[in-house]
């Protein structure tokens, strides 16, 4: 059984396959990710930062208990 694994577009889109179902997708304005995206270490968000779902949560898990995020305005 063949499975696409990516596929490239010349001056176009990038997609990145796991079991057969697109994951990563280049585009124009960016990249877009389908299912849960996991990050270690420091990330910056430069713009903004869209949470989109029906019932949208924000979640800070501490993981040392101690309670040292900052959410600032």
């Amino acid at each position: 059984m063949s499975e696409t694994q990516a596929i490239f577009l010349a001056d176009g889109a990038v997609s990145l396959f796991y079991n057969n179902g697109k994951k990563i997708e280049t585009s124009p304005s960016g990249v877009d990710v389908t299912g849960t995206l996991n990050v270690t270490g420091v990330s910056t968000i430069s713009g903004n930062l869209v949470i989109s779902d029906t019932v949208p949560k924000l979640i800070f898990t501490d993981t040392n208990n101690n309670p040292d995020y900052d959410l600032r305005n």
